[in-house]
């Protein structure tokens, strides 16, 4: 198992303006990890993000979004796939039937594992409508990538 971690691994960092924008860097260069991800049979990285009165989803309109290895803002957040939303939207199991449990006016969070080769690493991350007095932080993990022996 390879382990490639963003300079900012595991640490908790509150967003504190409006808008809130982090690119994320890493330890080697992005044609050795996406060379790394294309060799590899898995790859996975875990985005969380921690809330109270702060939104990822504002009904339709997305507040809060990372960014794809080639730049593109994705839809999704933390785990879920093929949706416009957080995991728990994808499981029916949201706080108050929101897109997201952020949103909710209580300490919530967002987020989970997301192994989408195709889209990995996590390159930049975007919040709006999330600064004092609302409360959000986030949390992203090392690139873990490997290969299943037959």
């Amino acid at each position: 198992m390879t382990n490639i971690p963003p300079t900012i691994s595991g640490q908790v960092i509150a967003v504190d303006s409006d808008p809130y924008d982090v690119n994320i860097n890493y330890s080697i260069p992005m044609e050795q990890i996406t060379s790394l991800i294309d060799q590899s049979t898995k790859c996975y990285q875990i985005l969380t993000a921690e809330c109270k009165n702060a939104k990822i989803y504002d009904g339709e309109n997305q507040l809060a979004w990372w960014v794809s290895r080639d730049g593109a803002r994705m839809p999704n957040w933390g785990g879920a796939t093929t949706i416009k939303g957080c995991f728990c939207y994808a499981t029916d199991n949201c706080v108050s039937g929101n897109r997201c449990n952020c949103g909710a006016n209580v300490r919530a969070s967002d987020g989970g594992r997301m192994d989408d080769r195709t889209k990995l690493p996590v390159s930049a991350l975007h919040f709006g409508s999330a600064a004092p007095p609302k409360e959000m932080s986030y949390r992203i993990e090392n690139l873990m990538c490997y290969t299943q022996v037959p």
